[in-house]
């Protein structure tokens, strides 16, 4: 048996549930679930019917010839809770054309870090109780045999690298960082594998990051979270148009597409001199799946050139930022 442990610290908030479903709280099962989905980013090079046979094996399945996962995981934490308000004074830049509402009299405003937020924070009650940046914990991964242990730990430092813990977790809440460890390079995400029918690192990645760093996670992720809003608004060019938005996240309007996540993942990582740097991972999927979930409304077939198009259009968008924002070249 083998012990593997990280000293971890929250980043950004997190928005975890516990068992009761409402209080914030660190538990296993959340980890494994964010590390599964890790590992299978990491092996996008495998066929299907064997990713999920060694996934099954590693991570444990509820088939007749699956069964438990191969390590467990302890936490130590004596993490507080908070609700206090963390949107702080950011107001979004809007294009031209999306500068005032006709509607209701008035300049449009919107605050990108309560956009990102949106769910955890609503214009009702605010934002729900969660685990605020800089709290410590240990994570330890036990491991009984060899067998996989690499494959285990690597895709807790994916998570940590790459990916993050709860609600909003691709908008860039629930960041944590290794403290005994540093980043994975960048060059991790680096592959020869074409992108297929889920999100997993190949060729067709691309790393928006933005050029300066800042002194708080809360001026990071507001600068992504402008830049994204305005580069996805841009992507229509006119206001209630959604005929590229809706592929790439559901827009404000209700029942426009039954669609999967969308394939950006925000991420702030912080140095020991307290900086904050930030990027955006897109880390496409384009395939045609058997999913009838996904292509309904008359979109079908086309669903996968559509959603690559509307990705492509949101990128150029993002990098029309070129003062802000720079493409990482792997």
């Amino acid at each position: 048996m083998e012990k593997i442990t990280f000293q971890c610290e929250t980043i950004t908030p997190m928005f975890l549930a516990g068992a009761d479903g409402k209080t914030p709280e660190l538990r296993p099962p959340s980890i494994k679930a964010a590390m599964r989905f890790w590992w299978r980013a990491m092996n996008g090079q495998m066929t299907l019917s064997k990713l999920k046979e060694k996934e099954s094996e590693i991570f444990g399945g509820s088939g007749e010839k699956e069964g438990r996962s191969k390590f467990s995981i302890k936490i130590k934490q004596n993490l507080k809770i908070s609700n206090q308000n963390i949107s702080g004074n950011y107001i979004a830049k809007n294009p031209d054309w999306y500068k005032y509402s006709v509607s209701l009299n008035k300049p449009i405003k919107v605050n990108p870090i309560e956009y990102l937020g949106y769910g955890p924070y609503n214009f009702k009650d605010k934002w729900q109780t969660y685990i605020p940046a800089n709290s410590k914990f240990e994570i330890t991964i036990i491991v009984p045999s060899t067998d996989f242990k690499e494959e285990i730990v690597d895709s807790f430092r994916y998570l940590a690298s790459f990916g993050a813990l709860g609600s909003k977790s691709r908008n860039g809440f629930g960041k944590i960082k290794i403290l005994n460890e540093e980043y994975l390079s960048l060059e991790k995400l680096k592959s020869s594998t074409k992108a297929s029918t889920y999100s997993h690192i190949s060729s067709d990645i691309r790393i928006f990051k933005l050029k300066n760093n800042f002194d708080t996670w809360e001026r990071t992720i507001a600068k992504l979270g402008e830049i994204y809003r305005y580069a996805k608004v841009e992507t229509d060019g006119e206001k209630h148009k959604y005929d590229k938005r809706k592929f790439i996240a559901a827009p404000v309007k209700k029942d426009v597409f039954v669609r999967k996540t969308k394939p950006y993942f925000f991420n702030i990582w912080k140095y020991d001199n307290k900086q904050y740097s930030g990027f955006i991972l897109y880390m496409p999927y384009f395939e045609l799946i058997s999913d009838k979930e996904i292509y309904t409304r008359g979109f079908n077939t086309d669903f996968p050139t559509k959603l690559k198009d509307a990705c492509d259009t949101l990128n150029d968008k993002i990098l029309s930022f070129y003062q802000e924002i720079e493409e990482v070249t792997l």
